[in-house]
């Protein structure tokens, strides 16, 4: 009857209204930065995977971070992981617009992808240890995660990689749960999205 569809519209729009509160409560939930850490943000430009053109000098590339060093700007990259729990600085899922192999990356074990190269050049996908180590706190690293899937392994392979890294560096992810992964079990690395 009318009323019976009245109720359940009313219900529906109730649990609605929870659903929508809930999410926004979990996702406006902020961890306020009030010292300057972060300030290498704001000093200097961020160049988003590095300094590239993809014909000599590719996106994410060793080449494109160290052109990125010496214009002295701070550096965005991807982090994913590969099969074998490796994590790599890649944006896309699928291999096949920087290498011409259409393969996913997850699909592949370290060895596999490294025997990639990317377009034309010598290069080839860098894990985040190779990047923390050429980067060396000489420019600030934002690292974006690119994790649409289960949360809690890349994280924490990614915050083991972070441990002892002591140059500034903030990591950045769409999906809120690696946030809030981050927030309950490595607090300390500074995290936004």
């Amino acid at each position: 009857s009318e009323v019976m569809r009245f109720k359940k519209l009313l219900l529906i729009v109730l649990i609605l209204a929870v659903v929508v509160l809930g999410v926004n409560a979990f996702l406006t939930k902020v961890d306020v930065v009030k010292d300057d850490s972060l300030n290498w943000l704001k000093e200097k430009r961020i160049a988003h995977r590095g300094i590239y053109n993809n014909e000599d000098i590719v996106e994410n590339s060793l080449s494109a971070i160290k052109l990125t060093i010496e214009k002295g700007e701070n550096v965005e990259i991807d982090v994913q992981k590969t099969k074998d729990d490796v994590v790599v600085v890649f944006h896309d899922v699928n291999l096949k617009r920087l290498t011409g192999v259409d393969k996913n990356l997850e699909d592949l074990t370290y060895e596999e992808v490294r025997q990639i190269t990317l377009l034309k050049t010598d290069d080839y996908i860098p894990t985040l240890k190779e990047v923390l180590e050429l980067v060396d706190g000489q420019v600030g690293l934002l690292i974006e995660i690119k994790n649409e899937g289960a949360v809690g392994r890349l994280e924490e392979l990614i915050a083991e990689d972070l441990k002892n890294y002591e140059g500034d560096f903030a990591i950045q992810a769409f999906n809120p749960f690696v946030l809030e992964w981050f927030s309950l079990n490595a607090p300390d690395i500074k995290r936004g999205q």
